[in-house]
């Protein structure tokens, strides 16, 4: 009978007459860990997607009647019958800019520079801060956005924030799926949350509540 061997922390094979118990034990109680997760990751995965084909069958039974489910950009909500139950489904869209926001910048930059003085110096203060990278590097699309609610008829400017709105492209991010009861139709909503930390805040709540 071949000779057991047991991989450690920097890749090497090591005989398991050598691991110590505990560290025996420790890395069985991990793996089981590990391989219990996964299977509730797996689990979690069959439900999204057989969550997602019954919204499907219903989006399409509604087309057939003429019902309309929600909102625009892929959004929709439906209740069960006694309206205890609610679905929903929340598309998120990303915001980008494209190479056209760096010219509409430097528009904006020139056209600040010019009026650098006297009441403009908040302006400039505004200009900065939209086109100041965050603490990750990247830009505030807010900040930007903001921008363009200014009541500024200047042609060099109007002209820099129609390059702003050019250079804005979404595009459709992650999708959220929300499931949400009630005991009754005059009481809240409440969110039936797949999330671990959920659970252990709950399980944590009773424990209290029983001492």
């Amino acid at each position: 009978m071949s000779e057991r061997y047991m991989i450690d922390g920097q890749g090497e094979r090591v005989p398991a007459r050598y691991v110590k118990s505990y560290d025996k034990a420790r890395d069985r109680i991990a793996r089981r860990i590990l391989k219990r997760w996964e299977g509730e990751r797996a689990r979690l995965e069959k439900v999204h997607a057989e969550t997602l084909a019954d919204v499907d069958e219903l989006a399409e039974l509604a087309g057939r009647e003429d019902v309309n489910l929600g909102g625009a950009k892929g959004n929709l909500q439906f209740q069960s019958f006694d309206r205890c139950v609610q679905i929903g489904l929340d598309a998120r869209w990303d915001l980008e800019f494209d190479e056209r926001l760096r010219t509409a910048q430097e528009r904006v930059e020139a056209f600040v520079a010019d009026r650098a003085s006297g009441a403009d110096r908040d302006l400039r203060e505004l200009v900065l801060m939209a086109f100041r990278p965050t603490s990750d590097g990247l830009l505030s699309r807010a900040r930007i956005l903001g921008l363009l609610r200014l009541n500024i008829r200047h042609p060099q400017w109007v002209a820099a924030m129609d390059l702003i709105r050019e250079s804005i492209n979404t595009r459709r991010g992650k999708t959220l799926l929300r499931v949400e009861r009630r005991e009754t139709t005059g009481a809240r909503f409440e969110r039936v949350l797949l999330n671990i930390a959920d659970v252990a805040e709950r399980a944590a709540a009773a424990g209290q509540g029983a001492e």
